[in-house]
């Protein structure tokens, strides 16, 4: 009798446990769906007429990203952050942060332990 009860308050908990969630889903207070910080934003996440700029999509979708970078590349150019104002975000492919050691394989720096954000464009067809 006392092996059946624990089964019963052990299923119950399991239960609401499972029924609570994890946690990771859902939506963040902007109506943007959770995700890792570090996730890239790409272009399902650039829907046409949400976002000003890139700039705007960035602080929206990855808030903290703008602050941490030590430099910006778009399409293999260094450039500065206001530059990224004059970019239409539906030109645009992929965001990523890259850590140091990945900025340094595919750009010109010397760095240690900045972060860099690469900004690449959609393809345009011939």
């Amino acid at each position: 009798m006392k092996t059946r009860a624990l089964l019963t308050v052990g299923l119950f908990v399991v239960l609401s446990v499972a029924s609570c969630g994890g946690g990771g889903a859902g939506n963040t207070s902007n109506g943007a769906p959770r995700t890792s910080m570090r996730a890239p934003i790409t272009l399902e996440d650039l829907p046409p007429g949400r976002f000003s700029d890139v700039i705007d999509a960035v602080q929206k979708l990855r808030p903290g990203w703008m602050t941490r970078v030590n430099g910006i590349f778009v399409e293999g150019h260094e450039v500065k952050p206001d530059d990224l104002r004059m970019e239409a975000v539906d030109a645009i492919q992929e965001i990523k942060l890259l850590r140091c050691e990945q900025a340094m394989v595919k750009y010109p720096v010397n760095c240690v332990s900045q972060t860099y954000l690469e900004i690449i464009r959609k393809r345009r067809a011939p």
